[in-house]
Formats: structure tokens, sequence, C-alpha cells
């Protein structure tokens, strides 16, 4: 029996059953305060940094994937404290320094969501989640040395912890 081209996954369509999107996928959330004052960011308990957070998910869609995650932070369910406290400041600091509307608040706190990449099963999103992590753990750990700061908020709050001491931290599975 031949397979059909059409549902063989290639990486870069998106194969649908009526509305559920048939891989897993891993994705990042990016929030760059690179552009605004360092002092005025610092006020509200903010640094000048990219803040990152990278996950999978199975989830019907991104935007289904999106809404349980404002849920998620808004009512502290399976999140690591440190995550809605971040949105919360970072919140009022749009709402206060910014001329965005809540509408666009709304979108860059809970829906800048970018599939970073696609996978068949839930181990390879695993995998590749941890890849990406890994990276952002990297350049995080590098910190001040780098021009441009990046925070990673995922560090905690996926399916790795940190292991190790405190000059060597090392990403292992739960």
């Amino acid at each position: 029996m031949k397979l059909d081209k059409k549902f063989i996954y290639d990486g870069t369509r998106i194969i649908k059953v009526k509305t559920k999107e048939l891989y897993h996928f891993v994705y990042e959330r990016i929030w760059d305060l690179t552009i605004y004052d360092q002092k005025l960011l610092e006020s509200y308990g903010l640094k000048k940094a990219k803040y990152v957070y990278v996950g999978q998910s199975n989830e019907k869609n991104v935007n289904i994937r999106n809404s349980k995650w404002k849920y998620e932070v808004k009512n502290n369910r399976n999140i690591v404290k440190e995550i809605p406290i971040f949105i919360k400041k970072l919140e009022r600091f749009y709402a206060t320094e910014t001329k965005y509307n809540n509408r666009q608040i709304d979108w860059l706190l809970y829906c800048n969501t970018k599939v970073i990449a696609r996978t068949e099963s839930k181990k390879s999103a695993l995998k590749l989640e941890k890849y990406f992590t890994g990276i952002y753990h990297d350049l995080d750990f590098m910190g001040e040395i780098l021009e441009q700061q990046i925070i990673l908020l995922s560090k905690r709050d996926s399916a790795f912890r940190e292991q190790g001491n405190s000059s060597m931290k090392v990403l292992k599975v739960r």
C-alpha cells in the first residue's frame, strides 16, 4: 500500500483534520524590551533585554495554545510563579508607558507566538524543546557579557530542570 504524498509530513505544511493540526509543535514567545530606556524598565522591575519562553504543544492549533496559556498565566495554573509576575510587570509597563491599547497589549503579552518547528511525535517535540531551551539557556548564562541580554523564562517551566553546581548547569529531563 502506497502512502498518499499529501499525508506525508514535509516539515513546513500544516496538515489538518477539520480544525486539528496533526503534529506537535515547538514554539517561542519573545518580548523584546531592548528598545526602551533601561532606567524606565528598572522602575518596573524589568531589564533591558529580550525575554524568551520556549515550549511545545499538541493542541489543535496555535490560537488554542495561546488561549490556554493566557488562562494559565492569569490564574496561576500549572505555571511557575516567575512567569505571571513577569507578565504583570510587563502589562503595567505597557499600559503606563506606551500608547498601546488594551487589545494590542493583550496580543503582545499572550499571542506573540512563533512556531519554530513541527514534529511527528511528542518525544521529538520534547527533544527540540530541549535543544532550543539549551541554546537560550547558554545565552542567558552568558548574561551581562552579551551586548544584547537574553533572559530565558522557560528554564523552570518545561519538562526540564537545571542540575549541577553553581559554575556549570545542565538541563535534565524531570
